[in-house]
């Protein structure tokens, strides 16, 4: 909801690669087909059967060695022709053949991916639908190669697909409400909440240029295992299951592009951090306390002036009080002096952001004391901000 145009989604996800995981716990696997040879699952999923790789290739030279029967081969031999003069047949009689052994190599490829299933082999791909109205998988795609089959499986959906693509093309980006479901096949006029005004997230960012992007994706990985250890509950997670998920940490590191050389120092950061979390009296008490309600990255839409904005909150529970509280995760690290002056920079830095939050606080819980804070897990330390109705709007 927080994105102006889906290309963004697009181009952010074309950046993401999957962390390869192995051993005898890991229950999906992810891998090409030729490291897929010899080989055998349950359940394969083949992905991406509409694609196509490298386009034909246009050699300086072409040869081909053909055998004779009994007598010595011959090496046939053509180049390409200059720019502007007429195609040489024999160059162009190579690269058919060329053509012809990879597809063949598709065909094989194909049938080492689908025999590779024991139970269950689910085929994914997509295919374009021409001004004509006819639906055609892309031309060298592995598709293509069992395109008689697949054919009417495709057709069924052609209309219906253009029906939701108009109905998305005509609405804009917006937050689906809580209760939201997807929509029966063939109500694309149902595939939004009706609404007369788009929700965009127009909340001041805070500027990271003081941190190293290895601090930011670190912050990160904290962040989603903090949520776990709240969503599971204290009795869950021990000291030593936290030492034990390293392995899923630099994991979760690696697929959000942390470089190699500084996996090492990241992953034992996010460790520290959680358990710093767990041996914090404070820490404990966010995570684990006796709260008549929490949430964890709690979502909620506010509006300021006429414009509607989102926040997503790390924390948030009511205490035993009936106190609203919100906790900001932070993972920063200070070492040496001057940490007291570190800690108020931060707490003057985010208090426009933590304001933000209890302005939507207020509107969601009207009446309900609220306090916002500052949790930092690499370090035990606390900001707390005066009670919101003293802070200035």
């Amino acid at each position: 909801a927080d994105l102006d145009d889906l290309k963004v989604l697009d181009a952010l996800l074309q950046e993401q690669r999957a962390a390869g995981l192995s051993g005898g716990d890991c229950r999906v696997q992810v891998m090409t087909i030729h490291k897929a040879k010899g080989l055998e699952f349950a359940t394969v999923i083949i992905p991406g059967l509409g694609r196509v790789g490298t386009g034909s290739r246009s050699d300086l030279l072409r040869w081909q060695e053909v055998i004779r029967h009994g007598e010595q081969n011959d090496l046939l031999l053509a180049p390409l022709a200059p720019r502007g003069d007429e195609q040489d047949p024999l160059h162009g009689y190579l690269g058919r053949m060329e053509h012809q052994r990879d597809l063949q190599e598709l065909r094989r490829l194909l049938y080492v991916a689908t025999t590779r299933a024991r139970e269950k082999l689910h085929l994914l791909g997509h295919a374009s639908v021409l001004k004509s109205g006819e639906v055609r998988p892309e031309t060298g795609s592995l598709l293509s190669l069992f395109w008689d089959y697949a054919r009417g499986h495709f057709e069924g959906l052609a209309e219906s697909t253009q029906d939701a693509d108009q109905a998305l093309a005509s609405k804009p980006l917006r937050r689906l409400l809580g209760d939201w479901r997807p929509p029966e096949p063939g109500k694309p006029d149902y595939l939004f909440p009706e609404s007369d005004t788009a929700i965009r997230s127009d909340a001041p960012r805070v500027e990271y240029d003081w941190a190293s992007e290895s601090i930011r994706l670190t912050g990160t990985v904290v962040h989603r295992w903090l949520q776990r250890l709240a969503e599971d509950g204290e009795g869950a997670w021990t000291r030593a299951r936290v030492t034990g998920e390293r392995p899923a940490i630099q994991a979760a590191l690696r697929s959000l592009g942390m470089p190699g050389d500084r996996l090492p120092v990241a992953t034992s950061r996010a460790v520290e951090a959680l358990l710093g979390t767990l041996d914090d009296s404070r820490g404990r008490w966010i995570l684990f306390g006796d709260h008549q309600a929490s949430w964890t990255e709690l979502a909620l839409t506010g509006v300021n002036d006429g414009t509607p904005f989102n926040v997503v909150m790390d924390r948030v529970f009511v205490d035993a009080e009936g106190t609203l509280w919100v906790v900001d995760y932070k993972s920063s690290r200070h070492e040496g002096s001057g940490l007291e002056d570190f800690l108020d920079s931060e707490q003057e830095r985010y208090a426009g952001q933590l304001r933000r939050y209890a302005t939507v606080l207020n509107a969601w819980r009207p009446g309900m004391p609220v306090r916002l804070a500052l949790y930092f897990p690499l370090m035990g330390a606390w900001r707390e901000y005066q009670p919101v109705q003293s802070l200035p709007r």
